[in-house]
């Protein structure tokens, strides 16, 4: 597999590539810190959804889709996650997005992890029988029952750096720790056949599950209020659309977005978890002329509906609710997640 660069632009690479080593030292020196610590140990069951690269690769979509089986099979599952950029944003769009629409699920917000599991457990016993961490892979000193790696057949970067010089957060051979491997965005055989090969040299075992992203509905907005609930994206007049992101695999967001027949007049891709000050604001108000609507992952509406694009804009938004359709490997899930909670879980 061709080893994809990182971040940063090609012209910054000789740099990225000295800024990797360091990172790799830094990262070796944590890995050694956090091999002599013991691991804390919840009352309930740990289960933890997380990656070995950076950026998108369908952790907030898998984990929904679990907490939503556990809960269904007559679980009280919770869902905790680090909330990147909580501070700047008002509040973790991830965080969010999770409450609306796991409205019946607590979901902890915070880097210390354990101490907020602790503090809602003593506070309301009974408030969750399981944690789901939500990027839980390198939060290693909280003991985890199930350790689930997404791998994204998009953008596998397995084979590639470390950050920012590739996409990885530590050495690949690390995927070894997990005790189930997940491909998202699994499309076409040929792509799936790579990933697997570089999943099985890195790991010394293919892959256990393969899934793909669907929408399982669009939600239709115009001036902040909700018009149309749809099924799919054959039910809409709008052709000409923008998109806007701050997502961690914008790319494979866009591909998706033209899958389902949309003719892609700009996509606005920012980073993962981006501010819309008034200045960005009034750059996607300029490119949105030409357009019948725009469509923004569930994340950045969560941050856009309270901004003048959509208070005072009467243009549509479209925002797809992203589901997991398990393609290979549910019988391996769900007995792994079966063990994990002490009862069965059907996806």
């Amino acid at each position: 597999m061709k080893a994809e660069g990182g971040p940063l632009p090609n012209s910054l690479s000789p740099l990225s590539w000295v800024a990797a080593r360091l990172y790799g030292l830094g990262e070796r020196v944590s890995a050694r810190r956090m091999a002599n610590l013991t691991p804390i140990q919840l009352p309930v069951p740990v289960i933890s959804i997380g990656n070995l690269t950076a950026g998108g690769t369908g952790k907030t979509p898998v984990t929904t889709r679990f907490a939503q089986a556990i809960a269904d099979s007559g679980g009280a599952p919770g869902v905790a996650l680090r909330g990147y950029r909580a501070d700047e944003t008002n509040g973790s769009d991830e965080a969010i997005e999770y409450r609306m629409r796991l409205e019946k699920i607590p979901v902890l917000v915070g880097a210390d992890r354990a101490g907020s599991a602790l503090s809602m457990l003593e506070s309301s016993p009974g408030s969750f029988d399981v944690l789901l961490l939500d990027d839980g892979f390198q939060h290693r000193c909280l003991h985890r029952d199930l350790d689930i790696v997404l791998v994204d057949a998009s953008r596998p970067a397995l084979d590639g750096d470390l950050l920012p010089h590739g996409w990885l957060r530590e050495p690949a051979s690390r995927i070894q720790r997990a005790d189930l491997v997940l491909v998202t965005n699994a499309a076409d055989s040929k792509t799936d056949d790579v990933v697997f090969e570089s999943v099985l040299r890195h790991r010394g075992s293919g892959p256990d599950a393969w899934a793909r992203h669907v929408w399982s509905g669009i939600d239709v907005y115009s001036n902040g209020q909700l018009l149309h609930r749809l099924a799919t994206s054959s039910e809409l007049p709008l052709t000409r659309i923008g998109i806007v992101s701050g997502l961690g695999n914008p790319a494979a967001f866009e591909s998706h977005v033209r899958r389902e027949g949309f003719d892609v007049v700009f996509h606005r891709a920012l980073r993962d978890h981006a501010l819309y000050d008034s200045a960005e604001i009034n750059r996607i108000r300029s490119l949105a002329k030409d357009c019948d609507g725009l469509l923004v992952p569930a994340k950045d509406w969560v941050k856009l509906r309270e901004t003048e694009l959509v208070t005072t804009e009467n243009i549509p938004i479209l925002v797809p609710e992203v589901s997991i359709e398990f393609t290979r490997g549910q019988d391996q899930l769900e007995q792994a997640l079966s063990t994990a909670c002490g009862k069965p879980i059907a996806l």
